[in-house]
Order: structure tokens, then C-alpha cells, then sequence
């Protein structure tokens, strides 16, 4: 049996590469300096219980893969994971832990899917988005569901578990093959 954890993430700015600076910027513009920090304390806390609950798990880590959002398929995933996670993501700390323990890191996502949803929300930053841009993202959003749950399909094996993380606003599950058993874990208290 083929068994998947999908936990669904809240992001942090340093989740985000170069857009973490666009988006604390517009945030801090628009809501404030403390709005901001209260939401780095609320990511912060979420974190902690995920780690927490898979912790819990008992899984034997030798027979994980992690799937993750952002992180291309390509020959650098674990070279991508450390930069990120030196930058100060606690989503990215928490894969090495899991590498560390014997989980198999794998590259999630499609290259050019991530470019162009990466121009996307670049464009949205910076002006109103159109009817049109927004239609845009979600198909791009759709595509890289698609991409995520075949890369899962695929790539997961007979008695192995997958540990999924990706942004709440991604729906993989609908498209996972039949054999595989999903457990969902969140950080909500």
C-alpha cells in the first residue's frame, strides 16, 4: 500500500525567493509593521505544530519521500532546499531534518510551470490583476496540481509513504491515483 501525508503549508517570506520582498513590502504598506509580525509569529507557531503531528507519526524514514511545493524537478533539489532553508525558512529546515533522518527529497514540480506562475504573481505585484491574469494563474495553479499528483503517482513505491507540503490554495488530492491512502495533517491548533 502506497500511503501520502499531505500537509498543507502557510508560506513564509522566506518561502518566496525574490517575491518575499514585494509581498512584506505591499503587506506592511497595507496593513502595517505589526500586522506583519503578527503573521510571521502566527507562521512561526503553525510550523511548530506541523513538525510537531509528523513527529508524531512514527513513520520509518527510510521509506519517506518528500514532495514540496516550489521545489523544481531538476539535479540541484537538495542544493535549492539548503539555500532556502540558510535564508531562514522553517519549511526548508524542517526537509533537512527529515533528509537527515533518511527521507528521500524529490523534485515536485514542473520547471516551466514555476516560471510562469512566478511571472504571474511578479505582474500582480506590481498592478491591478486583470479578469484575465487572474484566469491565468489558476489554470497555471490547475497544471501544477496536475504535475504535482503525477510526479506523487509516479514516483511513490509500494510500502512507502509521501510527505506532500504544499500552499493551501494547491488541490492535489483529486488527482492522486485510487491506490494511494491519504492522511491530511494541518497546523491548526
Amino acid at each position: 500500500m502506497r500511503k501520502l501525508v499531505y500537509v498543507p503549508v502557510v508560506h513564509s517570506v522566506q518561502d518566496l525567493g525574490e517575491l518575499g520582498h514585494d509581498v512584506r513590502e505591499s503587506t506592511v504598506h497595507s496593513q502595517g509593521v505589526e500586522s506583519w509580525h503578527r503573521k510571521e509569529r502566527a507562521i512561526a507557531n503553525y510550523w511548530d505544530r506541523i513538525e510537531k503531528k509528523i513527529h508524531e507519526l512514527g513513520l520509518e524514514w527510510k521509506k519517506v519521500r518528500i514532495y514540496q511545493d516550489g521545489l523544481p524537478v531538476c539535479e540541484h533539489e537538495q542544493e535549492i532546499v539548503q539555500d532556502v532553508a540558510k535564508k531562514g525558512s522553517r519549511n526548508h529546515e524542517f526537509l533537512l531534518q527529515l533528509v537527515a533522518k533518511g527521507a528521500t527529497l524529490m523534485g515536485t514540480e514542473s520547471p516551466d510551470l514555476l516560471l510562469q506562475e512566478y511571472s504571474n504573481l511578479q505582474q500582480g505585484l506590481h498592478q491591478s490583476r486583470s479578469e484575465e491574469q487572474a484566469k491565468e494563474s489558476a489554470d497555471i495553479l490547475r497544471a501544477r496540481d496536475v504535475f504535482i499528483a503525477e510526479r506523487i503517482n509516479t514516483t511513490l513505491g509500494l510500502d512507502e509513504t509521501g510527505l506532500v507540503f504544499v500552499g493551501k490554495l494547491h488541490d492535489v488530492l483529486p488527482y492522486l491515483a485510487q491506490d494511494i491512502k491519504v492522511q491530511q495533517i494541518n497546523g491548526r491548533a
